[in-house]
């Protein structure tokens, strides 16, 4: 990403997306013991990226979409509210793959964020089929591009048993 930003004349904004960057790594760590400081990590990386126009090139709204995913599990794990958080990943992944489809991390990415929508869908009420319809989806057209992603091959596999149990 770092080379990326200064190919793009982002120099000046380069620490802001590395900050980004290890708060998303920092808030994943956190997430496991210390639900406030992860939520906080997350939400001061978004506020780093949101509304720039410089990094709207995939792998910076790749790394928004990461953010808000980390918010989302954090919330969900305290118990909170996450959808406006998640559907806001699944967004910004959706947006990506619309400009670069052969995006396989992005793809996979989208599996992981449908994935743990279910879980949310659950705990708040609805129904999660087209959600766990859309991660299979997801995980498929990942493996289509990179044939040995084994993360999109187990959790694709474990959704289409969710699915196969649902009916």
């Amino acid at each position: 990403d770092a080379t990326r930003a200064e190919a793009l004349g982002l120099e000046p904004a380069l620490s802001r997306i590395l900050t980004a960057q290890a708060l998303w790594m920092w808030g994943e760590v956190e997430r496991k013991a210390r639900l406030p400081e992860a939520e906080e990590r997350f939400t001061r990386g978004i506020e780093l990226l949101e509304g720039d126009y410089r990094f709207d090139d995939p792998p910076f709204v790749f790394l928004r979409g990461a953010l808000w995913d980390g918010l989302a599990g954090a919330l969900l794990t305290a118990g909170k509210d996450n959808r406006e958080a998640a559907g806001k990943a699944v967004s910004l992944l959706e947006e990506i793959l619309k400009r670069d489809p052969g995006y396989s991390r992005a793809w996979t990415r989208l599996g992981h964020n449908c994935f743990d929508l279910v879980a949310a869908i659950l705990r708040w009420g609805g129904d999660p089929e087209p959600v766990l319809r859309r991660a299979v989806e997801a995980y498929g057209r990942a493996l289509e591009f990179d044939p040995s992603d084994k993360w999109s091959r187990e959790y694709r596999a474990v959704c289409r048993f969710d699915l196969a149990r649902s009916e």
